[in-house]
């Protein structure tokens, strides 16, 4: 069996499904469902219940004259059994709590000190 690359994808909406124990992963367009469930199975030692996929095709890129295309892509979501997680694809959640202002979250400039 060939090895098939993945990688998880983080968006709101995976973080929303992994409290309903399901996983976004990003693969390439020629990747099969059933490959990939046996060997996310066999890597992380899980029971895959259910697979879902969704085709995507590359976007349209230019600078100046040139053109191009990004690659094209497959968005799976798997389903996991219950009680079972993939601790390498976990994070940990900030509190959705309004953060001090003193608190600068990654990403944004602190302009009160310039």
């Amino acid at each position: 069996m060939k090895r098939v690359g993945y990688h998880n994808l983080l968006s709101e909406k995976s973080v929303d499904l992994l409290e309903q124990n399901r996983y976004v992963l990003v693969t390439p367009r020629k990747v099969n469902k059933n490959e990939l469930k046996k060997q996310i199975e066999r890597d992380f030692k899980v029971k895959v219940v259910k697979v879902n996929s969704a085709n995507y095709l590359g976007k349209l890129k230019g600078v100046g004259r040139s053109k191009g295309k990004k690659a094209d892509f497959k968005k799976i979501i798997i389903t996991l059994g219950k009680n079972q997680r993939i601790k390498e694809f976990e994070f940990e959640q900030k509190s959705k709590e309004k953060s001090s202002p003193d608190k600068v979250s990654r990403g944004t400039k602190d302009v009160s000190k310039r």
